[in-house]
């Protein structure tokens, strides 16, 4: 089953920043986090990324007219088994041209690509990209890969417990999807052993506010 569309820009960027500031807080060592948010990743750009060690990834471009671009690979999705190459340049091809910079980024790696979404103008929902009607029925990982864009706190949750081992208080985590800043108790209470002035860094790469 496709997801035929995303929640909005300004909730995607909101929920991305407090994914990679949650994996932050949880993880010291960037590459064994999922999600991670680049504010500066280019002029008037923002990145926000998701890999999950196995080969699965997704990177989503903000752009500064308000327009989104998200491209993701599932190695074991449908169409990947049944398309693989041609239909990742496929959905390269049929990305709005007002996006060419996304569509043509060499760090996204659009030749292992198996779903795609785009919103060309300000406040809309990102939309799929269609690469052609034999394929567009089959399963392309988006639905797994893009949950916790558009669960909840619950879903992190329980994710967290999954992935990091650790028992993370719901609370905690919807005072982070709503962006609240951080202070240096509620990082105790989410049982990281990091502190404020440690995680600093990370916390300016996402733009994250602090107290």
């Amino acid at each position: 089953m496709a997801l035929e569309s995303l929640p909005r820009a300004a909730q995607l960027l909101q929920r991305s920043k407090a994914l990679a500031c949650l994996d932050a807080i949880l993880c010291a060592e960037w590459e064994h986090r999922y999600y991670s948010f680049n504010a500066q990743w280019g002029p008037n750009e923002q990145m926000a990324s998701m890999r999950n060690g196995c080969g699965d990834e997704w990177f989503m471009l903000f752009d500064a007219q308000g327009r989104v671009g998200l491209k993701g690979f599932a190695h074991e999705s449908d169409v990947w088994a049944q398309g693989r190459a041609a239909y990742s340049a496929a959905l390269q091809s049929a990305v709005p041209s007002t996006l060419h910079g996304f569509a043509t980024e060499p760090a996204f790696r659009w030749d292992c690509t198996t779903f795609a979404y785009v919103a060309t103008t300000p406040h809309a929902a990102p939309q799929r990209v269609l690469a052609n009607a034999a394929s567009d029925a089959l399963e392309d990982g988006a639905e797994v890969f893009l949950q916790h864009l558009t669960g909840d706190a619950a879903s992190y949750v329980t994710y967290a417990a999954e992935y990091f081992e650790m028992e993370v208080k719901l609370a905690l985590v919807e005072h982070i999807f709503a962006l609240k800043p951080l202070t240096a108790e509620l990082i105790a209470a989410l049982g990281c052993e990091r502190t404020l002035d440690e995680l600093a860094d990370d916390l300016k790469e996402i733009d994250y506010p602090m107290t």
